[in-house]
């Protein structure tokens, strides 16, 4: 089977001994080359995966869906804290690639972008970024956390070594989350809350062309910072927010099969 093939369902209209039934049931689905893809055991869920990104960080690309379960996170190199992967960071079992009884086809990329805080005292991320007296907790309190994000980084989903799907991480939003106005406050400027995107389902691309991920195919959505120019997140006035981690689950949405166990 071929990635980033387009896909037609197939359905059942008759059982073995020829006889027509009035409620059709998709069993498969045809592929543009005119392969086959059974889908029973399938369901329709996500696959997700967490990267952590502390403010002024330059690498030049970090790789989601490495780790599972008991892993060290991705993180970017500036950072000093480095969480171990629960289910709140993923639900992947078998990292970079999939089990040899497990598929995917990839219809949506959701990117939930979200406001922590790197203690270096404490040794751990925190949810309650303080700026200029203004609590978030996560929601992002700037837009520029996220526009700078949308500027100067390519996300990209990589199967088999080839590129899909790529473009600005703003192509791909969360379609939910809290929404909220701005406010202005004399000591901070103008803050709110703030989203990738807007938080419907309306705003989710479905490709019409969606990525298959092969048992056994090795995968990772790759954040790119193609120029390695820093990342930096500020507040309204335009300063460097010094302990500000944007951190990004990443959702690959679509019919997954399940590997046993």
């Amino acid at each position: 089977m071929s990635n980033g093939q387009a896909c037609f369902p197939v359905t059942a209209e008759q059982d073995s001994d020829g006889i027509q039934h009035t409620l059709n049931q998709i069993t498969k689905v045809r592929l543009a080359d005119g392969r086959e893809v059974a889908i029973v055991d399938w369901t329709w869920r996500p696959l997700y995966s967490t990267v952590d990104t502390l403010t002024g960080w330059t690498d030049l690309e970090l790789r989601a869906f490495v780790y599972s379960g008991g892993d060290p996170i991705t993180i970017s190199t500036n950072m000093t804290v480095r969480e171990t992967a629960t289910l709140m960071h993923t639900n992947v079992k078998t990292p970079a690639q999939m089990d040899s009884q497990e598929e995917m086809l990839v219809y949506a990329i959701q990117i939930e972008m979200y406001a922590m805080e790197e203690s270096v005292a404490s040794s751990e991320i925190q949810n309650d970024l303080v700026v200029g007296g203004f609590l978030a907790a996560p929601t992002p309190l700037f837009a520029g956390f996220i526009s700078v994000l949308h500027q100067q980084c390519i996300g990209e989903l990589e199967v088999s070594e080839k590129e899909y799907q790529q473009g600005s991480l703003g192509r791909f939003p969360a379609g939910f989350g809290v929404s909220g106005g701005a406010s202005n406050d004399a000591g901070a400027g103008i803050v709110g809350a703030y989203n990738n995107g807007l938080p419907s389902n309306e705003a989710i691309e479905m490709f019409p062309v969606p990525v298959h991920i092969g048992s056994t195919e090795n995968y990772a959505f790759i954040v790119h910072n193609p120029t390695g120019v820093a990342i930096t997140y500020r507040d309204s006035t335009g300063s460097q927010v010094a302990t500000a981690v944007m951190r990004l689950r990443i959702n690959l949405l679509g019919l997954h099969k399940r590997p046993a166990g």
